[in-house]
């Protein structure tokens, strides 16, 4: 989950509700409330400013926003009808910010899964080996410390990251919903009277968020989260709960958050570094 910095620029008059940092691998800051007339199709392009290549896209949003995504990449988010001039002259008043995460993320970047013999992958927190043995039939099973990989070619590397990601969704159906079926009993103790139902389960691989929830009562989980420790995929859930009382991440949901899980900051910090 990213950590997130509102500013509302004075100059412009400022709309009801705050822009909500959407969960993910980077880090976000966002500002200037801009009001739009109508709906408009959104458009990206490739802008160079100063130092900073980023890519611009432009949506029927409220808000002017950045984004560094864990490759380092730069983002911004606009209005459609904001000038060029505005949005270029707000990238240089948080010019330090930007190349601070970006130089953050530049050095956390390692290197790329290869899904060959040996190499270690995460499981709840533990790394294990991966042990690939030729096979007629694919298949894969953690024991004796190590992922067992029946493949009919080991050295198909794609073969055997379908098989790992397979065998991740499987066990994430299980371990998420026994999670939220645990914490939900806190949130209702909490909220009593609400009359809040338990959201059902959705699983994704994404890129960005580590979860959400949909006000239709969906919450959707990052498969990703059944690398991480438990602890941490609890304060993603805790997280996407307090989205039934607060659907913002605003005060009133920091503060249920915080009551929910007083540790959830050192929590936020640690799932993004230990994924990242």
């Amino acid at each position: 989950m990213a950590k997130s910095l509102h500013i509302t620029h004075l100059k412009r008059k400022p709309v009801n509700g705050l822009f909500a940092a959407v969960p993910g691998l980077g880090k976000v800051i966002s500002g200037m409330f801009w009001k739009t007339k109508r709906k408009t199709e959104k458009t990206v392009s490739q802008e160079t400013f100063g130092d900073f290549e980023y890519d611009l896209v432009r949506s029927a949003r409220r808000t002017l926003a950045m984004h560094v995504k864990s490759d380092a990449t730069l983002v911004v988010r606009a209005p459609s009808p904001m000038p060029l001039s505005e949005i270029e002259a707000w990238i240089a008043k948080k010019a330090r910010w930007i190349e601070t995460h970006q130089k953050k993320f530049k050095a956390r970047k390692t290197r790329p899964l290869t899904y060959q013999d040996g190499e270690k992958h995460l499981f709840i927190g533990q790394k294990y080996p991966l042990k690939l043995t030729r096979a007629r039939r694919g298949g894969v099973t953690l024991e004796d410390g190590g992922f067992f990989i029946t493949t009919p070619d080991p050295g198909d590397r794609q073969r055997t990251e379908r098989l790992l990601k397979a065998w991740y969704k499987a066990e994430a159906e299980t371990l998420f919903e026994d999670r939220l079926s645990a914490l939900f009993p806190l949130m209702e103790e909490k909220l009593a009277g609400k009359g809040y139902k338990k959201p059902s389960l959705k699983l994704r691989w994404m890129k960005r968020q580590w979860g959400n929830l949909h006000t239709k009562g969906v919450m959707t989980l990052n498969i990703k989260l059944v690398r991480a420790p438990t602890e941490l995929l609890d304060y993603v859930i805790i997280h996407e709960l307090c989205h039934l009382e607060h659907m913002n991440h605003g005060k009133g949901f920091k503060a249920l958050l915080g009551e929910l899980m007083p540790d959830w900051k050192h929590k936020k910090k640690a799932l993004e570094e230990y994924l990242t």
